[in-house]
């Protein structure tokens, strides 16, 4: 009895463990598309990521922000809807650029 009790608990905390891995992944690959999305000027993909609660702030691995990216791509309107959505104009990339700069 004592060993089943054993299982069950280490099958519940290993479900957790993937459930949580799960959401990291989610959440990390959410933010490289937003960054992709905003570097193309993609204004559909930027809203949908904007509504679904995407991290304005995450890099890309040069540091950038989506609405670095934006800038860097002359995308205004998407430009537009980062600063409007709470983006950091003064947020600097791995080279101290800005998007205010």
């Amino acid at each position: 009895m004592h060993r089943r009790a054993l299982s069950l608990s280490a099958i519940i905390i290993f479900a957790g463990f993937v459930t949580m891995t799960h959401s990291f992944i989610t959440a990390a690959q959410a933010a490289p598309a937003l960054i992709s999305a905003a570097e193309n000027g993609d204004v559909a993909a930027v809203e949908q990521a904007i509504k679904t609660g995407s991290a304005l702030e995450t890099r890309d691995n040069r540091g950038r922000t989506a609405l670095l990216a934006a800038v860097h791509g002359n995308h205004i309107d998407v430009a537009q809807l980062l600063i409007d959505a709470g983006a950091d104009v003064n947020a600097m990339d791995a080279i101290d650029d800005s998007p205010y700069l």
